[in-house]
């Protein structure tokens, strides 16, 4: 079906002026930028997967918000505010809003505290081993489907938009998503999504402010909207009584109950895509805190998504309509809304201010779904369910098998104390050192109860250095 629309709509909405395309361009060497920036603080898997747990409650919770605020978010709402009006903002302030203040409040202090590094490892503490499995497969291969469809979702608008080809968009966005992630993990992630969610914020606002310009003002474009579709489409609640009376066909109940504790709970407080950005907050309270700061930029998300497909109802000339009825008709469907309003609005420079905002939200909710992604592979399916061969006996491995964080030329470094992330075999081993590392020497450490080795006491730097 989006392959027949992207055939039956061939010709491109709108232009880009050399301004549009130097802002664009701009913005990809400044995600890399970032990216190359950030390659050098990480170290342990800790830096990588979890950004070293030190982000602010401000950027966690900003992060938290734009991994969230993808390019089909933005796309498919404005789609659905244009064909059931206002009733899809109850997804926003019934459906995210209670969840998220949920997560903040109860949920953050049993995953913070648990020291766990996704959801499913919190499964796995609370329920056993197979709940992990079963999560943990669940959320990588949701991840991989949806990763799938928000590439093609955004190449296809990117070819309805600007005549770009689909190929060369994917690999294009794709790879620079890729590079800037594989650069810094998890820390890069944060600071572009913090980046892209400023972006998406200036280039989505233009449509609502220059539009209800045009329109006159909210009471007028309630009248707009009665007279080019329907009064309900304005009604938040009241036409929820009875299925009938609104152009959903839902009724409170299922608003309240059936979103609002049973779909959005369950998707809050448990996908890890969204739960990662927060687990990386560097104490309790700003873990706390995050959810709480992007439930409040969240209510404000409607301005930027719900009201353009509101607008559109007013002033688009042409009337919107299904799928099926575009192929068939040749005209333009509900999912092309935004970009419709964005041709109205845009001129040059501002068109690719409003362009580069639909990348960025592609681009965050990748950027999302590839961290989460490795974290859930590394740590709960390649460790845990397909687990590496058993080191050789002894106590020490040779530094070219860890990571460089006890510094280079140690000849032997205890495993947990090069890193604290990658032991080498199932056992617990200790979350610090009992002496610092440095070259040439050796360092002691306290091994668990369930470690039965001997524990080798630190020796001087000559002493280490004639038995090497």
């Amino acid at each position: 079906m989006i392959a027949a629309v992207a055939v039956s709509v061939p010709a491109t909405l709108v232009h880009l002026s050399a301004v549009d395309i130097a802002i664009i361009i701009f913005y990809f060497a400044l995600v890399l930028a970032i990216g190359l920036y950030l390659r050098g603080r990480s170290h342990t898997g800790e830096d990588f997967f979890m950004a070293g747990r030190e982000m602010t409650a401000w950027i966690a919770g900003l992060s938290f918000l734009s991994a969230n605020l993808g390019s089909l978010e933005l796309m498919g709402w404005a789609a659905a505010a244009y064909q059931y009006g206002i009733l899809a903002a109850h997804w926003y302030w019934i459906g995210a809003i209670p969840a998220m203040l949920f997560l903040g409040i109860v949920m953050m202090p049993f995953y913070y505290i648990s020291k766990t590094h996704s959801v499913p490892g919190y499964l796995k503490l609370r329920f056993g081993e197979a709940s992990r499995a079963l999560s943990a497969v669940s959320f990588a291969l949701m991840t991989v489907f949806m990763s799938g469809i928000n590439m093609y979702s955004m190449a296809l608008v990117l070819k309805v938009v600007l005549g770009w080809d689909i190929n060369f968009s994917i690999w294009v966005s794709s790879a620079t998503v890729a590079v800037y992630v594989a650069l810094g993990g998890l820390r890069s992630a944060i600071f572009n999504e913090v980046l892209q969610f400023i972006l998406i914020w200036a280039g989505a606002a233009l449509i609502p402010i220059l539009g209800l310009v045009e329109a006159g003002g909210w009471s007028n474009l309630r009248l707009q909207i009665s007279r080019n579709a329907s009064a309900e489409y304005t009604h938040l609640w009241s036409t929820l009584g009875t299925f009938k009376d609104n152009p959903m066909g839902i009724h409170w109940t299922g608003i309240v109950f059936g979103l609002g504790f049973i779909i959005s709970f369950g998707y809050w407080t448990t996908d890890f895509l969204v739960v990662q950005r927060v687990l990386s907050a560097k104490d309790l309270r700003s873990a706390k805190m995050a959810p709480i700061i992007g439930a409040a930029f969240k209510m404000l998300v409607p301005f930027i998504v719900i009201l353009p497909g509101l607008l559109g109802l007013a002033v688009l000339p042409m009337k919107l309509t299904g799928e099926t009825a575009a192929v068939a008709t040749g005209g333009h469907s509900y999912n092309e809304v935004l970009p419709l309003m964005l041709a109205r609005y845009c001129g040059p420079g501002l068109l690719g201010l409003g362009i580069t905002a639909l990348i960025a939200g592609f681009m965050s909710g990748m950027a999302g779904n590839v961290s989460a992604f490795t974290t859930v592979w590394t740590y709960d399916i390649y460790r845990a369910l397909m687990p590496p061969a058993p080191a050789v006996s002894g106590d020490f491995l040779p530094e070219p098998f860890l990571p460089s964080a006890c510094g280079r030329g140690s000849r032997s470094i205890p495993r947990r104390c090069a890193t604290l992330h990658f032991p080498p075999t199932r056992a617990t081993w200790p979350r610090t050192c009992t002496a610092p590392c440095g070259p040439g020497s050796f360092a002691s450490w306290s091994p668990s109860s369930s470690v039965t080795s001997p524990k080798p006491k630190a020796m001087p730097n000559s002493a280490a250095s004639s038995t090497a």
